[in-house]
């Protein structure tokens, strides 16, 4: 066996990859007679060897390989990540906190976990999340320009500034006041090839009224610019936005962070609904948004006025958005739903316990 045959075989032994079609998370195993297992396939050396690329193995995002003669597979290696930004004040740094313990408790993750902040709270941020013990998984990032509101409601658009995120794949970005009450890994194996920014469908596009501000999803940049719409489909959140990877986004977030900020500039405009019209413009404009999936997965959870009333623990789905009320009383709400779902957790164990040492008496 040659050394770069020998490297080609750690590779895809020492990775996890997503079979597709139907898509399934596999990893790979290679028996003392040179047989290979991966998912439903069983294969041999000399037809992994061919689907070997010709260099830079250690990057590749996905491989195909032709077994049993004609029979095609593409295999995508999973890498997934899921980021934060967070600036601004403790309550801000309260929620990642939050966000993070729950991805770790309820929803399993073991993958790598992004936050993008700025120089004066990353060692705050850092103390707050050394209790969890991430070690290699978890990556602070000070992010530049981070001076202005604008530079913090548009940092999710900078996934150039972190390297990681050039090679995750799938990759979820998530605003701080989510939590996580269940596993998502099925969640990205399914979208891992699509074509789409995915988001979650919010408000109507015209916000009701022909005189309205379109401040939420952007109906007047379209106006302006030309683009069709209809006032009465849905807008979309910018809250949550999943994608395969950077080279599908990163051009489109590079439209909306340069539109953001000339608009802004231009008509010195108040920044009434931070960075959702111009994602909205831009994603509608070049129909690369789609906002129905995420549902299956994701609620948004709007806290009734002047109450910390939370969810009910019944309907989890993976992820829930907390939205209105203020930082205090959002905050409260969301410490009281992980409160809720740490004593499921809790009490679900404790039950099992019981069960065993029943049947073992």
């Amino acid at each position: 066996m040659t050394s770069h045959q020998q490297e080609w075989f750690n590779e895809i032994l020492n990775t996890s990859w997503v079979l597709l079609g139907p898509n399934q998370l596999v990893q790979p195993k290679r028996d003392e007679n040179g047989i290979w297992t991966i998912g439903n396939i069983t294969t041999d050396d000399e037809a992994i060897y061919k689907s070997c690329p010709d260099d830079n193995i250690q990057n590749i995002s996905e491989f195909y390989l032709i077994h049993h003669d004609w029979q095609v597979a593409i295999l995508k290696r999973y890498k997934p990540a899921i980021y934060f930004c967070a600036f601004g004040n403790e309550a801000i740094l309260q929620y990642v906190q939050l966000a993070v313990n729950s991805l770790i408790q309820f929803g399993k993750w073991q993958h790598d976990i992004i936050i993008f902040t700025g120089l004066e709270t990353k060692e705050n941020l850092i103390s707050k999340l050394a209790p969890f013990n991430l070690g290699g998984k978890l990556h602070i990032i000070d992010i530049m320009p981070a001076d202005k509101p604008l530079d913090w409601y548009t940092a999710r658009y900078r996934i150039d500034a972190c390297p990681l995120l050039q090679q995750a794949q799938p990759i979820l970005y998530l605003d701080v006041d989510f939590l996580c009450d269940g596993p998502l890994d099925s969640l990205f194996i399914q979208l891992i090839d699509s074509p789409y920014i995915h988001a979650c469908k919010e408000g109507v596009i015209g916000e009701g009224s022909p005189n309205s501000e379109g401040h939420w999803y952007g109906w007047r940049l379209m106006q302006a610019d030309h683009v069709p719409f209809n006032p009465d489909e849905r807008g979309f959140s910018s809250g949550a936005l999943f994608y395969k990877n950077f080279q599908l986004a990163a051009p489109f977030f590079k439209m909306i962070l340069q539109s953001a900020y000339g608009y802004i500039q231009k008509q010195k405009d108040k920044l009434v609904s931070y960075d959702q019209r111009f994602a909205n413009y831009i994603l509608y404009k070049y129909k690369k948004v789609e906002i129905h999936y995420l549902a299956q997965y994701l609620r948004l959870y709007r806290i009734p006025e002047n109450t910390t009333q939370t969810p009910d623990i019944n309907d989890r789905l993976g992820l829930v958005h907390f939205l209105g009320a203020t930082l205090e009383n959002k905050l409260l709400t969301m410490q009281d739903y992980f409160s809720q779902l740490n004593a499921r957790i809790t009490s679900s164990s404790q039950h099992n316990i019981s069960k065993i040492s029943t049947m073992i008496v």
